[in-house]
């Protein structure tokens, strides 16, 4: 209860793994170990081959648990490996923690009524929003049955029930999480991005005059996803092997860079103008040996054990004035032109004469507390709690600017009005209504972009 209302929320993930239990992941973690934790299944709404748990459910055992390998990152199904092909999954996998993490926080908001819910499918989700009212969902959807392309069709189902979400829309989904497309928009709008060629065959590569050293990723991936260290080459036939390698294992486009060879500079935000809540972190790559390429790769995000993992961390950067002006101007100029409102995080890379270049958008990036969004705020001395309260009400604030079809309007800006006013946790400068008419839904697109293909 905020200010006398009841908030409702419903948090839903990807449930790619069945067998990862939302209780056993989070709760055996040393992170965690101060929370309560209720049973999955004990509360909520079930559905068919679906577990969920409410936060009005009593604790659970300690028995219940299993035991962790590790003692910070998530626990996975047995099948779930550290293999040579970097499929993603580990990346998958970490959102059961994520959804922890979030619980906690709202419970420590005072937000009790709170229903986490794995998602195997849209019907699932169909029947979840058909079947009842929330008033807000939290989305950590990234994919469904292992395919990140539906990250984009569950908001699309949000955004169709007209219900207030965390996170970006749809078209924002859609332009950023495809590299090259992401990469096209922004330069065709000034945005400084290195070059870039995307290749559907091998063939291909002999219509261009690449800039070596160049990175190889695939094209429509997130978390690092089929990078390593291969993926930085400095000749045509390392290209080709890599080009090759991704083109087989992905079965998708990849994508080819200019390799900028200097300082990763990442500007995690929430809302798309510079305020408390866009700030700065780079990535320290001193740890690592002097015959790799300084990039984050698969296992330097996933995979805890590696020496790259424990030799890549995030600090907070020291910038000259000018450079730090630089890269919040590049960061508000992507915002704006993808559109991206809530969450996000951009990463960049400086130059020899430190100009930035945008390599990547991460829109609803990772949230988990030891991830580098969250840390880059920790370096400003800015609880995980807030970042999640920021976040929905934002979410609930520019719902209400949109949403009239079918929602009671007044009854959500109450709640958002109200969960502001909290005196504990003040959120200065956040008006309820200050989004209206600047959002609206899903954009009318139009005629399709004309992206061109070399640059």
């Amino acid at each position: 209860m905020i200010g006398g209302n009841s908030l409702k929320i419903l948090v839903i993930y990807n449930n790619d793994f069945s067998d990862a239990s939302f209780s056993a992941a989070s709760s055996s973690s040393d992170r965690f170990a101060e929370q309560e934790t209720e049973p999955p299944g004990s509360g909520g709404r079930v559905l068919p081959l679906l577990s969920s748990f409410s936060s009005s459910s009593p604790p659970i055992p300690s028995s219940f648990f299993t035991t962790a390998t590790s003692t910070t990152g998530p626990v996975l199904p047995a099948f779930v490996e550290e293999d040579e092909v970097f499929n993603g999954d580990f990346a998958r996998a970490n959102v059961v923690n994520v959804a922890h993490s979030i619980w906690g926080a709202l419970r420590e908001l005072s937000l009790t009524d709170v229903s986490v819910v794995p998602i195997n499918g849209l019907g699932e989700l169909c029947a979840l929003l058909e079947n009842d009212h929330y008033d807000l969902v939290v989305n950590l959807c990234e994919s469904l049955n292992r395919n990140s392309s539906y990250e984009i069709e569950v908001v699309k189902v949000l955004e169709r029930y007209g219900v207030p979400f965390t996170g970006n829309s749809s078209w924002s989904l859609y332009y950023s999480l495809d590299k090259y497309t992401c990469t096209s928009i922004l330069r065709k709008n000034g945005v400084s991005v290195p070059y870039s060629v995307i290749i559907k065959n091998l063939k291909e590569i002999d219509q261009y005059q690449f800039p070596f050293p160049c990175i190889v990723k695939p094209n429509q991936e997130d978390g690092s996803t089929g990078i390593d260290f291969q993926a930085v080459v400095d000749s045509k036939r390392k290209l080709c092997d890599q080009v090759h390698r991704l083109l087989e294992q992905y079965r998708r486009p990849v994508l080819i860079q200019r390799y900028i060879d200097g300082r990763e500079i990442n500007v995690s935000l929430i809302g798309d103008k510079p305020s408390k809540y866009w700030g700065l972190s780079e990535i320290d790559f001193s740890g690592y040996k002097s015959n790799v390429p300084k990039i984050l790769n698969y296992s330097s995000k996933w995979m805890e054990s590696s020496s790259e993992y424990k030799a890549s961390v995030s600090v907070g950067p020291k910038l000259k004035f000018a450079t730090k002006s630089s890269v919040f101007d590049l960061a508000r100029k992507t915002a704006e032109h993808l559109k991206i409102n809530s969450y996000a995080r951009i990463d960049m890379r400086l130059d020899s004469e430190e100009r930035p270049y945008v390599i990547d958008v991460n829109p609803n990036c990772d949230l988990d507390p030891e991830a580098g969004f969250a840390k880059t705020f920790a370096f400003k001395g800015v609880p995980y709690r807030d970042l999640i309260k920021k976040i929905i009400v934002d979410a609930l604030n520019s719902k209400d600017s949109k949403d009239i079809k079918s929602r009671n309007i007044s009854r959500s800006s109450t709640l958002s009005s109200a969960l502001e006013r909290k005196s504990l946790f003040p959120l200065p400068g956040v008006g309820v209504l200050s989004n209206i008419g600047k959002i609206g839904s899903m954009m009318e697109l139009g005629s399709p972009l004309e992206l061109s293909k070399e640059f």
